[in-house]
């Protein structure tokens, strides 16, 4: 599904930037008009954004004639939308700057108690820093992550746990005391 959708928006992207090319060098005009090409592009654009894929999508898109500046193509021109793309410009460059291109998020697992016969006789703390890569959007599935967890633990030995499995520390410890609650 993902590669699909990926598909679906590197193929509007191109048709957006193949309409935009045709209008400078005068693709959509002929002898006979431009009618039948506008509804044309205009049938494509709209079959791809209205693609099952999209159903949750909500597009802006304008195509205009640089030349001429007639609009060949408008579905929500005029509406304002988050800056949802522009924002990830932003957070990656000041994650990219703060933490550095080698950042990687630690996810720590500490035994609490000694390790017999496979089995840990004692509590297992899990020591999280607040990875984002830990989700279905990730991996497409959350499990992923947490049974290379498990295998990790296997690796060294530990099969059973015979105590609780416990978060220990708080990565948005001081975050959350400094929010107001209402009330």
């Amino acid at each position: 599904m993902i590669g699909r959708v990926s598909t679906q928006r590197l193929t509007l992207s191109i048709l957006v930037t193949l309409a935009c090319a045709c209008a400078s060098t005068g693709g959509f005009r002929s002898r006979h008009g431009a009618a039948p090409e506008r509804a044309a592009l205009r049938a494509a654009i709209d079959s791809m954004a209205d693609a099952p894929e999209f159903h949750n999508a909500f597009w802006g898109i304008l195509v205009v004639d640089p030349e001429r500046g007639d609009t060949l193509y408008s579905r929500n021109a005029g509406k304002l939308f988050l800056p949802a793309s522009n924002m990830k410009i932003v957070t990656g460059s000041v994650a990219l700057e703060q933490l550095g291109p080698d950042f990687t998020y630690r996810t720590t697992l500490v035994a609490r108690g000694p390790l017999r016969d496979g089995t840990l006789t004692g509590d297992l703390a899990v020591i999280g820093r607040g990875d984002p890569t830990i989700s279905d959007h990730m991996w497409v599935d959350a499990m992923i992550p947490l049974h290379a967890m498990a295998d990790s633990l296997a690796a060294r030995g530990i099969r059973r746990v015979a105590g609780r499995l416990v978060a220990a520390g708080n990565a948005f410890a001081a975050t959350w005391r400094s929010i107001r609650r209402p009330g």
